[in-house]
């Protein structure tokens, strides 16, 4: 019993996130300043064109094999009604404030509610930043960018907030492939294809990595520190305070996650409806194929070799919708609608915030 006690007053410890004094003191704005990330010199490299290189050898494999026809693909476009498209475009863009607020809350939870945060403009800024360098360059250099602009712009650690960025993917990635199971059970009838099947393993597996390398730092992370060289422990310690202690507030999180997953769908939602496209006549049926495909063109950002997913995440939204029965023109179409607002406005107004953000 002594000894259970001891292992729970050392974990109360490594989580203590929430103490005054520390926050008080803000020991963290001693912390030296990561190398600066520059995004220039990240994009401007053989590494970033090989990357595009790839998304499009890609996409034009993907046109190749479901025979599309550009003519009536581009006749399908002209059908686009933009107050739909707006709307589309308005709902995507909800999702950041919501995610400032998740992110407000686990930076609370890990000891940061006393300290000078941005507010949730400024962090929803900064996340949209971070988005728009994951659309620049492979390897989803963008995660540690948010945790660099932060430590900028607040007295903050950036190992302790590159743990609350781990924390928030791993939620965002368990309820979304919670509600893409569920929605893809109706939306297939008990039935997926085998590529849908292979995807979901894959997401599961990678979520079931992501817990296990959690539940190591929980049980042996003073273990690992030790081992560790000198220098390196009092990073990782921080990281692991940072990762652990933003679960404090998970069911919170975990409500936030979801709502910024439903408003994705949302997006494609209208993006189906601006072309005037119904994916099926049933509108409990059509809700579950919409949040599963809404849902799936996020999963499909995170295999690693191009930026944001691109062409992983088109030539997936595509095959899906063309499993649904929808002609080829027709889902390319909504593939492209889709994506000109979860990447290439990204893109567009990122490079215009970024050039004129005073947070960078």
């Amino acid at each position: 019993m002594a000894q259970m006690e001891g292992r729970e007053d050392s974990l109360s410890q490594r989580l203590d996130v929430g103490g005054l004094e520390r926050e008080r003191a803000a020991p963290e704005a001693s912390e030296p300043a990561p190398a600066e990330i520059s995004l220039e010199k990240r994009f401007f490299n053989w590494r970033t064109y090989a990357s595009f290189a790839v998304a499009i050898g890609i996409i034009v494999l993907a046109l190749t094999r479901f025979n599309i026809d550009v003519g009536e693909t581009a006749r399908v476009l002209q059908r686009t009604q933009m107050p739909f498209y707006l709307a589309a475009l308005l709902v995507y863009y909800a999702t950041f404030p919501v995610r400032a607020v998740r992110w407000r809350q686990m930076l609370w939870s890990v000891g940061y509610r006393l300290i000078k945060l941005p507010g949730i403009g400024g962090l929803a800024e900064i996340i949209f930043l971070s988005w728009f360098a994951n659309c620049l360059v492979p390897a989803k250099l963008g995660d540690l960018y948010r945790a660099y602009l932060l430590k900028k712009n607040s007295p903050v650690s950036f190992s302790r907030v590159t743990g609350t960025v781990l924390g928030e993917r791993v939620v965002d990635f368990a309820v979304l492939l919670a509600m893409m199971v569920l929605a893809g059970a109706f939306a297939f009838h008990g039935r997926f294809t085998s590529d849908v099947s292979t995807a979901l393993i894959a997401g599961v597996g990678f979520v079931a990595l992501m817990v296990t390398a959690l539940l190591v730092m929980y049980q042996f992370g003073s273990h690992v520190e030790r081992v560790l060289p000198q220098r390196v422990r009092p990073m990782y310690s921080r990281f692991s305070e940072g990762t652990l202690g933003s679960f404090r507030q998970l069911p919170i999180v975990a409500v936030l996650s979801g709502g910024a997953w439903l408003l994705e769908a949302g997006r494609l939602f209208l993006v189906t409806r601006s072309l005037g496209i119904t994916l099926s006549p049933d509108p409990f049926i059509e809700l579950a194929m919409i949040v599963f495909v809404g849902l799936g063109s996020a999963l499909l950002t995170v295999p690693p070799g191009t930026p944001a997913g691109l062409g992983y995440a088109e030539a997936g939204i595509t095959a899906v919708l063309i499993s649904f029965k929808l002609p080829p023109a027709e889902a390319v179409s909504i593939t492209v609608l889709d994506r000109s607002l979860s990447y290439g406005s990204v893109v567009i107004f990122g490079a215009i915030v970024y050039l004129i953000s005073k947070r960078k």
